[in-house]
């Protein structure tokens, strides 16, 4: 991908498309209805949507999905500190809270989550990953209602609105990396290709403007932050409105020329942090941050070296002078002598400020954007891969997504009316999105863009000896192909075009130890 340049004031503006290994589509701008350039999902014929010709039906979908644009966490680095022009510049992107109260009025928020018990993740993962799949109860709730819980939720929710509405308190906690406008739209954009993708399959989707029957048939949850829970709302206008994203930020437009009125429809469901498992959660799992640390100084000692002998298998081959690269970063932000550079940080600053052509520090060239973008995704993918962080930052999320598949087959093989909702959202980060890719052995090297989507496809195909269950894994409506993952743990292949046998799945899962 090609980067539009341009010098002002001595200092590099980094051109639309310059997202970082992000592919360019069409934009959608307020109004017209089309895709933000950072939502890409594959045409439909290569979706892995069965053609005519075959006989799988759709049971059931869990999308897990990374929030939308955002404004920076980190707003100085070093020696690089953020004006104040650029801080009313990211205010101004900032969603209106006029508008933020809408979206909660359609989507408001719960504190009781329907989880499979996940606060007990090692006696989950035990019980999803047997060696058999029968027995499994995966309609178990979360009903922790104890002080820490409820602590949290006084400080996370406005009082005042029973766990409907963000307070203050919490837009203070959380003053940085909040949604902006374009996130808001980015993730509609998401919702809206869902809508397409699974309408021909859910009746309920056909409805211009959703029923009650949304409420039973979708379930979302998002981490506890305020743009994880804002996208998660408007993945949910896109998935239940049949045009809503073109004006779901001017409620006042939307409801007049619609008669939208705020009822609530589908909640969001949200954990607190110190409970929360979808993402790498070292409060939960108090190993992770044991081996952190750690883990990302081994890789990070490796970069500044360049001796990578002891480093383990990676998608992402790192054909350049690393020790360079570090040294330009050391100088460029005055990081102390025997510290290492943070890579992350500095990919998160270049990023958001790339993507709305704020400028950078005049040295950091395309060539070196895009090699600290390809260092830090190294560095998290050899934490990650590392078999004790391994599990415990990706198995305990896809139990509970095997819990949600698995109601579905026990109630459907029995031919039970009660399934459970159709379409289950998990509202998260690129956290979220790269330990789950990397456990399953699909991570490619490419950092999720925002708005980037794994789906977990349930598919039903009648036949002789009854029905057989198979399972498609997508990013962005591409299947991926778990051929490793399958073979490795299971002795097992997925079939023609990436489908999955359900138990194959299960077996391959129960067989990735840590």
């Amino acid at each position: 991908m090609a980067a539009a340049l341009s010098v002002a004031s001595g200092s590099v503006v980094l051109g639309k498309w310059w997202c970082g290994q992000e592919r360019p589509a069409r934009e959608m701008r307020a109004g017209d209805g089309s895709c933000s350039p950072n939502v890409v999902f594959a045409e439909e014929d290569q979706s892995g949507t069965p053609h005519a010709q075959d006989s799988r039906q759709l049971v059931m979908a869990v999308n897990v999905f990374r929030h939308g644009d955002r404004q920076p966490i980190w707003f100085s680095l070093g020696s690089f500190k953020e004006t104040k022009e650029e801080s009313t510049y990211w205010e101004s992107q900032q969603v209106p809270k006029e508008t933020q109260q809408f979206w909660t009025g359609l989507f408001p928020l719960r504190r009781v989550a329907r989880v499979a018990e996940s606060l007990q993740g090692e006696r989950l993962h035990e019980q999803v990953f047997s060696d058999s799949v029968v027995g499994l109860s995966p309609t178990d709730y979360d009903r922790r209602e104890g002080e820490e819980a409820d602590q949290y939720f006084k400080d996370l929710f406005d009082p005042s609105l029973p766990a409907s509405s963000l307070s203050e308190k919490n837009t203070s906690e959380f003053s940085r990396g909040l949604l902006t406008k374009r996130g808001a739209w980015d993730l509609q954009c998401v919702g809206r290709r869902l809508r397409e993708r699974y309408a021909p399959h859910f009746p309920f989707l056909a409805d211009a403007i959703p029923g009650g029957a949304a409420k039973a048939e979708v379930f979302a949850r998002a981490t506890p932050y305020p743009r994880t829970i804002q996208s998660t709302q408007n993945v949910l206008a896109g998935l239940l409105y049949d045009d809503v994203h073109f004006n779901f930020l001017y409620p006042n437009a939307a409801m007049a020329r619609r008669n939208l009125h705020p009822a609530p429809m589908v909640p969001v469901h949200v954990r607190p942090r110190d409970l929360d498992i979808l993402f790498p959660n070292r409060k939960v799992f108090p190993k992770i941050g044991e081996w952190w640390l750690a883990l990302r100084n081994e890789a990070n000692e490796a970069v500044v070296t360049g001796d990578f002998a002891k480093a383990r298998p990676s998608p992402l081959s790192l054909n350049f002078n690393t020790r360079e690269i570090a040294d330009a970063v050391t100088k460029l932000f005055a990081i102390p002598d025997g510290a290492y550079a943070n890579f992350n940080a500095i990919q998160d600053m270049m990023r958001t400020r790339g993507r709305h052509n704020l400028p950078l520090p005049p040295s950091i060239t395309p060539t070196m954007f895009d090699r600290v973008l390809q260092i830090n995704s190294w560095i998290w993918h050899q934490v990650l891969s590392e078999p004790g962080m391994e599990y415990y930052s990706a198995a305990f999320l896809l139990s509970e997504i095997l819990c949600e598949l698995k109601a579905h087959v026990d109630a459907d093989s029995a031919g039970l009316p009660n399934k459970g909702p159709r379409i289950v959202l998990y509202g998260g980060h690129d956290t979220t999105l790269l330990p789950l890719m990397t456990y399953l052995g699909v991570y490619d090297g490419v950092w999720p863009r925002y708005g980037a989507t794994l789906s977990f496809e349930l598919w039903k195909c009648d036949g002789d000896q009854g029905p057989a269950y198979s399972v498609l894994i997508l990013r962005d409506g591409v299947p991926l192909s778990l051929d490793r993952f399958l073979e490795e743990n299971a002795g097992a292949r997925p079939g023609a075009g990436g489908y999955s046998c359900w138990e194959d799945l299960v077996r391959a899962a129960a067989g990735k130890r840590r």
